[in-house]
C-alpha cells in the first residue's frame, strides 16, 4: 500500500513540475518574441498613411510578432479549441442581450469564407463615448498567453471606438437587415440571418484564441462577451 502511495506521490509531483517548467519556458519564449519585435518595432519607419489606403491584415505588426511566437514555438503542440461564447460580469446588469450568436466552419479559414449570424436586443440607445475593452489570449501549449496590444490591434483599450466607426462602410448583409454598424446604435431588436462573408484580408496564425470584449458608456456596461474560436 505504501509503494502505491509513494508512486502515486512521484508521479502527480513529476507531472506538476513539468507543467510549471513547460509553462515556465513557454513564457520565456514569447516574452523574448515580446522583447525582440519591441526593439525591430522601434527600429522600423511604417509608412501609416500607406498602410491605411491599402489594409492587409497579413502585414500588421501584430500578426508579425504573432507569426514570431509561432515560429518560436514551433515543435510545442497547439490544440484547437470549439468555437463557443458566453456573457461574463453576469452580475452587471447589461443594455445588450445577445440571443445567439454563430461563427463557423469551425475552425475558421482565414483567408476565406466565413457564415455568421446574431440575434440582439438593445434595451436603451447607445451613443458616444463607447469606451471598449479588448483582451485576446492565444494558446501555446497547453497555456494561455495574452496577446499585447500592437498597433491598436491586440488586448486593447479604446476610449471611444465611436470615433474609429465614424468612417466606415456597413456591410450589404447589415444594411439590408437595418442593424446598424456605427454610431449612435438605437434601442431595437437586431438580427443577422447566416450569412456568408469572404474575407481576403490575408493570413492569420492557426492556433485557438479566447477574446474577452467589454463595451461601456459612462458608468452603463453595454455588454461582455467571452469568445473561443481556432483558425486554420
Amino acid at each position: 500500500m505504501y509503494k502505491v502511495l509513494i508512486i502515486l506521490f512521484f508521479f502527480s509531483t513529476s507531472s506538476l513540475l513539468l507543467n510549471v517548467v513547460g509553462e515556465s519556458i513557454i513564457r520565456r519564449l514569447v516574452m523574448q518574441q515580446v522583447e525582440e519585435f519591441e526593439i525591430r518595432d522601434d527600429r522600423s519607419n511604417l509608412d501609416l498613411a500607406q498602410a491605411q489606403s491599402s489594409f492587409n491584415i497579413s502585414d500588421h505588426k501584430l500578426i508579425k510578432f504573432l507569426s514570431d511566437v509561432q515560429k518560436a514555438t514551433k515543435y510545442i503542440q497547439h490544440p484547437l479549441t470549439s468555437f463557443s461564447w458566453g456573457v461574463c460580469d453576469t452580475g452587471s446588469t447589461q443594455l445588450a442581450k445577445i440571443n445567439s450568436l454563430t461563427l463557423s466552419p469551425d475552425p475558421l479559414p482565414i483567408p476565406g469564407t466565413v457564415s455568421l449570424s446574431f440575434d440582439v436586443e438593445l434595451s436603451s440607445n447607445v451613443d458616444a463615448p463607447l469606451q471598449a475593452s479588448v483582451t485576446l489570449k492565444k494558446k501555446i501549449g497547453f497555456i494561455w498567453i495574452e496577446v499585447p496590444c500592437i498597433d491598436n490591434l491586440g488586448s486593447c483599450t479604446y476610449n471611444d471606438i465611436c470615433e474609429r466607426l465614424v468612417g466606415a462602410n456597413c456591410p450589404q448583409v447589415f444594411v439590408d437587415h437595418n442593424v446598424p454598424c456605427k454610431c449612435p446604435f438605437p434601442q431595437g431588436h437586431f438580427t443577422i440571418p447566416v450569412t456568408d462573408i469572404p474575407i481576403k484580408s490575408g493570413s492569420v496564425p492557426s492556433g485557438a484564441y479566447k477574446l474577452e470584449l467589454k463595451l461601456s458608456v459612462s458608468s452603463a456596461l453595454v455588454t461582455c462577451i467571452d469568445i473561443s474560436f481556432s483558425i486554420n
